[in-house]
Parts: structure tokens; C-alpha cells; sequence
């Protein structure tokens, strides 16, 4: 909108599109392109089209890069290109005013955790313990009641999936772990921050950011020789988000407040007033149809054997399980295509540098 403003002709904006509702924002986008009178480009995806770009991860990522938000990315970057050389984005926005769902959960997780502390040192008395109760609690009490380490407060999550990353890892064949993979950050108390929503915010800044967020937007933009820009990570425009009052970014629930505060001043709050959606494909649907010869030929218990980097005989195990269950599946399956993908990306880029 600000940039439209200062233009004499219309700002080239652009949007890819999903037939999937669940997936699709584009109309939304073309709603403010209109609105606003820009030069508005939208592509509608199809599966085949996304699909066709998980080849080239490894060659165009260089290292195991498992953020599937980088195919949609790819493919806005070659519709920009074809018209621009250089792009702006709105990348920062959600680490630097709040905008994320983990730091709501975060904020109420510190309202809880005195009560965790409890549920944590009942459930860890020895007669306590011996009946298995702390199992049977629900996901979320356990997720806070686990949620011990002064370091890592910010990062808790399914223990779950850690347990099973961890049992992943190659051993030496008698149940010891041969390396220790850490799964935490445990840098929290380092920020001289007691609230845990900030603290969130600045350990993103530190890691997620430039080794996620940014990796994927410069290396999916300059796969087609696209610069892409992010204004709202011009120094000034940072070192002024630390000297406004953290009110201004989580006002009553409302993530990135002043954003859209100031946004309400150039379009409709109607057109912007919407849940925030991801830039998702569908895992589940992939590594279990198209990708599921490969993803089996990866996790085979005599690929695995031979290449002696993850344990063959649990992985091969797991994987299989999910193969059969999906997402959708019952607790030895359910909902492990994110870290199934990983695996997959993981074996993909070792084909690809390291078998060669």
C-alpha cells in the first residue's frame, strides 16, 4: 500500500493460488490488489505443478532443508520473475510484532506454569509413577507439566516426536546412542527476559528467522536470479520495534496490533480481518502416493544398514507404520508426515552429495 502510494504507476504485486480451499488466499489478494489499483499476477497451482519442484531441494537448498513451504515459495518466485528482477516481502512481520500463534500459546503457558510445577512432582512420586497416570493425562497438561528447564521454557512441544527423532539416530547396536542430538536452544535465559512471549519472539529472531525463513525465501527467490527485500528488516524499522511498548505489537489477543492498526489507514479492515494461513502443501498426501516408492527405498532396512547414519532397524519400523496409517492413522502413525518429511529430505540431499 505504501509503496503503491509513492508510485506513479501501478506496483506489480503478485499471488499464487491454490485449487485446495483450505490452502487458497489468492482471492483475498486480488481483493486488495484491486483495491489498492496495483499490477496483480495470480497463478493457480495445481498438486503436479508443486510436486514437480521436490527434485530439485537438494541441488537448489544445498543442505537437508525441510520447510515444504519452500515449493509454493519457488513458485511465486517464477511468476515475480518473468515481470520483475526485484521483489519486496513482508518477511519479519510476525517475529518482530508478534504475529505468530506460539507466542498466544506461550503467554498462557506462563500463566500455567506454577500449576505444571505441581502436576510435574505429583506425577513424579514414586506410587505416583508406578501406576502411569502422568500417561494418561491430557496432551496439553503433560506438554506444560513436562515443560521443566529454565532454558528452554519458550520451546516446548510433543515429546513424542523428540523421543522418536532421537531414537532415529544411528547406535552402535546395543540401544546406546552413539552421538547426543539436541532438540532445544537452551540459550533463554541469555535474552534477560522474564516474559516468555518476548523471549519467544527474540529466540526466533536468533534462529528461526535467518536459518529458516530467510534461507527459504533467498535461496527459492535466486533459484530464478530474483532479489527479494524485506523492508520491515531495515535496520531502523527493527531498532524502532524494540523501543515501542510490547502493548503495541499483542494488544487483547491481537497479534501484530500496530501493523495492522496502521494497515486499517490504507485498506478496508474487512478485506485484511482473517485467520492467518500458512503456505502449506499436502505431506501426507505425497509421501504416502507419488513419493511412497521412494520414501520406502530410503527407509529400507538394507539402505539404512549400508549407510550407517540413522538406525535401521527402528526407522525402517516407524517409517513403514506411517506408509500404512498416514496422519490419519492411529497412534503409531498419526500425525508424523512433518517429521517424515524430514527424514525424506534429509535422505533425498544425501543421495544426491553424498552417494555421488
Amino acid at each position: 500500500a505504501i509503496a503503491q502510494e509513492h508510485s506513479k504507476e501501478p506496483v506489480k504485486t503478485f499471488s499464487i493460488g491454490f485449487h485446495e480451499e483450505k490452502y487458497n488466499e489468492a482471492k483475498y489478494a486480488k481483493q486488495v490488489a484491486d483495491y489498492l489499483g496495483t499490477d496483480h499476477t495470480e497463478l493457480y497451482i495445481d498438486e503436479k505443478q508443486m510436486f514437480g519442484l521436490v527434485e530439485s531441494i537438494p541441488k537448489y537448498y544445498d543442505e537437508p532443508f525441510a520447510d515444504s513451504s519452500q515449493i509454493p515459495s519457488m513458485l511465486v518466485a517464477a511468476l515475480a520473475r518473468e515481470k520483475v528482477t526485484v521483489v519486496l516481502s513482508g518477511d519479519g512481520g510476525d517475529e518482530f510484532y508478534c504475529g505468530y500463534n506460539i507466542y498466544e500459546n506461550v503467554a498462557q503457558a506462563q500463566m500455567l506454569d506454577g500449576l505444571g510445577g505441581i502436576v510435574h512432582g505429583v506425577c513424579n512420586l514414586p506410587l505416583v509413577r508406578r501406576t502411569g497416570i502422568g500417561d494418561k493425562l491430557p496432551f496439553r497438561v503433560r506438554v506444560i507439566a513436562e515443560n521443566r528447564n529454565r532454558e528452554t521454557k519458550t520451546q516446548f512441544g510433543a515429546s513424542n516426536y523428540i523421543v522418536r527423532a532421537q531414537k532415529m539416530v544411528c547406535n552402535d547396536g546395543d540401544g546406546m546412542q552413539r552421538h547426543t542430538m539436541p532438540c532445544h536452544y537452551e540459550t533463554e535465559s541469555g535474552y534477560g527476559e522474564d516474559r516468555w512471549q518476548i523471549r519467544r519472539m527474540l529466540l526466533d529472531m536468533d534462529t528461526y528467522l535467518p536459518g529458516d525463513i530467510l534461507c527459504k525465501v533467498d535461496r527459492a527467490s535466486m533459484k530464478y536470479s530474483l532479489e527479494a527485500r524485506c523492508p520491515i528488516l531495515d535496520k531502523d524499522v527493527m531498532e524502532y520495534s524494540f523501543r515501542i511498548p510490547h502493548s503495541f505489537k499483542f494488544h487483547k489477543g491481537d497479534k501484530k496490533h500496530i501493523l495492522k492498526d496502521i494497515a486499517y489507514d490504507y485498506i478496508p479492515k474487512e478485506l485484511l480481518d482473517r485467520p492467518k494461513v500458512g503456505f502449506g502443501v499436502p505431506l501426507d498426501k505425497w509421501l504416502r502416493g507419488p513419493l511412497r516408492e521412494q520414501l520406502s527405498d530410503y527407509s529400507s532396512y538394507e539402505y539404512l544398514k549400508k549407510q550407517g547414519v540413522f538406525d535401521a532397524e527402528y526407522v525402517s519400523g516407524k517409517v513403514g507404520e506411517y506408509i500404512k496409517t498416514g496422519d490419519a492413522g492411529p497412534a503409531t502413525g498419526a500425525n508424523y508426515s512433518k517429521i517424515t518429511w524430514s527424514f525424506f529430505v534429509f535422505q533425498q540431499w544425501y543421495e544426491t552429495y553424498m552417494r555421488s
